[in-house]
């Protein structure tokens, strides 16, 4: 078979993608893979044909700009780097697709989504939580917090359609429809709370144990385990990373994923909540200047490592609730601490203090606040017995990219 793939979006949308890539590749297939060119060297490495889209800097432009993490206002900012890539997208799949081609989509892939309708090409969108599925039954609105259980349905409907057009299709939907005249379709609504979603079919990445379906996703969507493959490369500590390791107590691990150019004050907050509560952290950020310096004793810091690896050396980890790490550090049985910026931050930071195994903190909490939840950390044998189970239930549900290539296969 030949497969297009499109990601555009953060490392949680882009990463289980290329895993899904080298899977398929494995499996006999051939893949070409379109998406933002900070992923140039991961794509190529999975052994995958990459095709960028967008400008060079369009993924650290995303990364560094605070708003993009702003859940007020984060959405129009982010559609500047979404909207940026659907031409090129488009243009892509219309330049790499025959007749037999099948389209794989990330939530933010509007042109895999417009060349399907253009091409009349069978397609999946993958949706890395369920979050994007902007559910009336249970969600997350933000920083607001989930739907009150006694708001009924029609309410919940009415203030979504007010999101949506204000600020979901407010920011887009003129965009889109332009690009869409451009190549002959009639205009849309609502892009990204239902056309978005294709047709034939919607995967969306998380188990059922995790968060189950509701009754308004759409019909076709189907639930998988969580897409995470193990780091191939053997990672080693350095020297000076190793020397930390063994002079103490296991340390917390704090990062803030694709979001840590914007977060200067997060790692600030953690190095200081950490000396509170007489913890050691290792800050995990390629924005190494917005790490105040000199750090103290007990804080390392470094750029880069595999987290499947490096949460075997960890205690705990704080980090802004992103799918990705979230599971990593499931599968590792460590607590969390979740301080969410946007998006499915929210909801997914949401749906694991209901499993028991971490807690959300504000983004505007205090450092003696996020050190009282580091202690409480510790200090809970329920949430800790709850870690291991999450654990144990990661492990049962690891097929999620074996599913999601069948899926693929079946279109």
């Amino acid at each position: 078979m030949h497969i297009i793939i499109g990601a555009i979006g953060t490392s949680g949308d882009t990463l289980p993608l290329i895993e899904l890539g080298r899977h398929l590749t494995s499996a006999g297939h051939e893949v070409d893979f379109i998406g933002l060119a900070y992923f140039t060297g991961r794509v190529q490495g999975a052994g995958l044909r990459f095709h960028p889209a967008g400008s060079p800097s369009l993924f650290d432009d995303m990364a560094s700009d605070p708003s993009v993490w702003d859940w007020h206002v984060g959405f129009r900012s982010l559609w500047k780097v979404l909207g940026a890539a659907m031409s090129d997208t488009f243009a892509a799949v219309d330049r790499l697709r025959r007749d037999d081609s099948v389209l794989v989509g990330s939530s933010g892939a509007v042109g895999i989504r417009l060349a399907q309708e253009k091409f009349n090409l069978r397609a999946i969108t993958v949706h890395m939580s369920p979050f994007y599925f902007f559910s009336r039954e249970e969600n997350c609105l933000g920083g607001l917090g989930a739907w009150p259980h006694w708001l009924p349905l029609a309410i919940r409907s009415a203030v979504l359609n007010v999101i949506d057009r204000f600020y979901i299709d407010g920011a887009c939907v003129k965009d889109v429809n332009a690009l869409r005249r451009s190549i002959g379709l009639p205009e849309e609504r609502h892009i990204f709370t239902r056309w978005i979603n294709s047709p034939d079919c919607v995967a969306c990445a998380v188990p059922t144990w995790f968060a189950d379906s509701q009754a308004d996703w759409p019909n076709n969507s189907v639930s998988v385990a969580f897409p995470v493959a193990q780091t191939a490369e053997l990672w080693t500590p350095s020297a000076e990373l190793a020397a930390f390791l063994a002079n103490g107590d296991a340390p917390i691990v704090v990062s803030a994923c694709t979001g840590a150019g914007a977060a200067p004050t997060f790692f600030q907050r953690a190095i200081e909540a950490a000396r509170i509560a007489s913890q050691r952290v290792i800050l995990v950020s390629r924005f190494q200047n917005q790490i105040p310096q000199p750090l103290p004793s007990f804080a390392f810091l470094i750029d880069y490592a595999p987290f499947d690896q490096l949460f075997a050396h960890a205690s705990a980890v704080i980090h802004n609730g992103g799918i990705g790490t979230m599971v990593l550090a499931m599968r590792a049985a460590l607590p969390q601490i979740i301080v969410p910026f946007a998006y499915d931050q929210f909801f997914n930071g949401m749906r694991l203090v209901k499993l028991g195994g971490g807690v959300v903190v504000r983004r505007q909490r205090s450092a003696e606040q996020l050190a009282d939840a580091i202690r409480n950390l510790f200090d809970s044998s329920r949430l800790n017995a709850a870690c291991i189970e999450l654990q144990a239930q990661t492990h049962v549900t690891s097929d999620g990219l074996q599913k999601m290539v069948r899926l693929v296969e079946e279109l």
